[in-house]
């Protein structure tokens, strides 16, 4: 930044003094300027201030030329490493997001004012969707955790019944199932829209669809083991089955 700012100062003095230079060469002398020049030239020590002044013209082109050139070099760097470079807001850009900042701080103190309910609007769409998002989150978050729960507890159940993995696919989707209803039973017990007694009502329902579809799946024997795990473990854990009955789907057929 500080380079730049060299640069654009030299430049600039630089631009200054081509041009009144340019300005000299294309604009007639006067009589009375070439008389001047005349004058000046007979004057004792004016060519040594000429000298001078080429002398620190030509110090200001070497400087000018080493500044370009690491200019030069410093967009190069920024251009391989995929860098750009930052554009700076002018005066008058500057001067106006200034103008703006004051003027919503000013609207901001009526609390009437457009703007000042524009931006509680437009800061709670932005709450509402942040909580919204998390929301989601959470919820994701605890589909993840029962899938985790489910495959973890059939795969206990796979050794204690015996289970296939027809079997074990249908199940999956039959304990899936009744976890995702049961979560809605308890949403809609917070939302308000089911008491107590409709909450204890369903889940008996519930429960009996699962042991209905798990009766599709099951043998008679490996129906009678789930129920009893699933009964002792309501009590703290599973208990230890009956070593297995075999696999084969359609429990109830196999009864028929």
């Amino acid at each position: 930044m500080k380079n730049t700012i060299k640069i654009s100062v030299l430049v600039g003095a630089l631009a200054g003094i081509a041009g009144s230079l340019v300005m000299q060469a294309i604009q007639p002398s006067s009589a009375a300027d070439q008389t001047a020049q005349v004058s000046s030239a007979l004057t004792p020590g004016a060519n040594d201030d000429a000298d001078a002044v080429a002398q620190e013209l030509s110090a200001l082109r070497r400087q000018n030329e080493e500044l370009a050139m690491r200019l030069a070099a410093i967009e190069s760097r920024n251009a391989s490493s995929g860098r750009e470079a930052v554009s700076t807001a002018s005066s008058e850009e500057f001067a106006e997001l200034q103008q703006e900042m004051a003027d919503l701080a000013a609207a901001l103190k009526d609390p009437q004012s457009a703007q000042a309910a524009g931006l509680r609007l437009t800061v709670r769409t932005a709450m509402d969707q942040i909580r919204e998002e998390q929301s989601e989150e959470r919820q994701q978050s605890r589909e993840e955790r029962e899938i985790t729960r489910i495959d973890e507890r059939l795969t206990e159940l796979q050794s204690k019944l015996g289970l296939d993995q027809v079997q074990m696919q249908s199940m999956r989707g039959v304990l899936l199932s009744e976890s995702t209803k049961r979560s809605e039973m308890w949403q809609g017990m917070r939302d308000g829209g089911m008491d107590r007694t409709k909450m204890r009502t369903a889940m008996t329902d519930l429960r009996d669809e699962t042991q209905d579809a798990l009766g599709n799946i099951l043998t008679p024997l490996q129906l009678e083991d789930y129920q009893e795990i699933e009964s002792q473990n309501r009590f703290g854990g599973f208990g230890g089955g009956r070593g297995g009955r075999g696999g084969g789907g359609g429990g109830r057929q196999s009864a028929d």
